[in-house]
């Protein structure tokens, strides 16, 4: 049975329905198939369908049949849309659709992200997508908040030797969208000790590997480093990696690490800062 990805954008090339030299008789049928496509395509976006779910599976049966590639009986058209009313029962992620009995496939945010948490309450307008180059839905609407949640930075370096790092604070929170994060840390040190460390510093503990190609920088206020020449200093995430390094620029200077030696045992550091960066 033929759905709308089915006809072509050609007029004269739509010829299953009205061939040339149809008998008259044929004419009625020929139009009520078109009226039929119309239809069941306007039900299977408008809502109507309602889901059920088998433990993480999103289950429905849409009014249209032909919902696969060309010769296949498994695989779904690129960009098949389908409009749904989520069922009785709360979604929660990670979770897959399954159309027409015919295929699992999982079904991820907007940016292609596994979903989490109760993604769709019962009773929610959901709109999916087949991703026409990858092999999972999207979900298009409504849009998943944010994700959000708290990590731990420590503050380190290259050749911890004996470097010695107590907290009076030490916290921090992200929130992700889709593949952008933004982190937010504090720190405040109660004991600062070292006399074998070397390197340069880093603060590791971010809750997502940062992807490779680009560095990310962020701004801070601190206390606690003296680099003679130095005025700026920022975090800035590296690549692929879930750490940040402490960068450091000045007026007729380089841009440089800061090293564990240009942060003097003894003293209270002080690291208040944020970053966005891609993942």
């Amino acid at each position: 049975m033929a759905e709308f990805h089915n006809l072509n954008v050609t007029d004269a090339s739509n010829t299953d329905r009205f061939p040339e030299n149809m008998a008259p008789s044929g004419i009625n049928d020929g139009a009520r198939a078109l009226e039929g496509l119309a239809a069941r395509w306007y039900f299977d976006t408008n809502y109507s369908v309602i889901s059920t779910l088998s433990g993480s599976v999103i289950q429905m049966t849409l009014n249209r049949t032909s919902i696969t590639l060309t010769g296949t009986t498994s695989n779904y058209i690129a960009d098949l849309l389908v409009a749904f009313t989520v069922g009785s029962s709360d979604v929660s992620g990670p979770c897959s659709v399954r159309l027409n009995d015919i295929q699992t496939l999982s079904l991820r945010d907007s940016q292609g992200v596994s979903l989490s948490g109760t993604a769709l309450p019962s009773g929610t307008r959901a709109c999916i997508v087949k991703d026409g180059t990858n092999n999972y839905f999207r979900l298009l609407s409504p849009e998943i908040n944010p994700k959000s949640g708290t990590w731990t930075p420590v503050l380190t370096c290259e050749t911890p030797g004996d470097l010695s790092v107590a907290y009076s604070v030490q916290s921090g929170r992200y929130i992700r969208h889709g593949n952008l994060v933004t982190v937010w840390f504090g720190i405040t040190t109660s004991t600062f000790t070292h006399t074998t460390a070397s390197g340069a510093v880093s603060i590791t503990g971010l809750p997502f590997t940062s992807i490779t190609g680009i560095a990310f920088a962020g701004t801070m206020e601190w206390s606690g480093i003296t680099k003679a020449g130095y005025t700026d200093v920022i975090p800035q995430v590296q690549q692929g990696v879930t750490t940040m390094r402490i960068r450091c620029a000045g007026s007729g200077q380089g841009s440089n690490n800061i090293e564990i030696a240009d942060m003097p045992a003894g003293g209270t550091v002080i690291l208040n800062g944020s970053v966005t960066y891609n993942v």
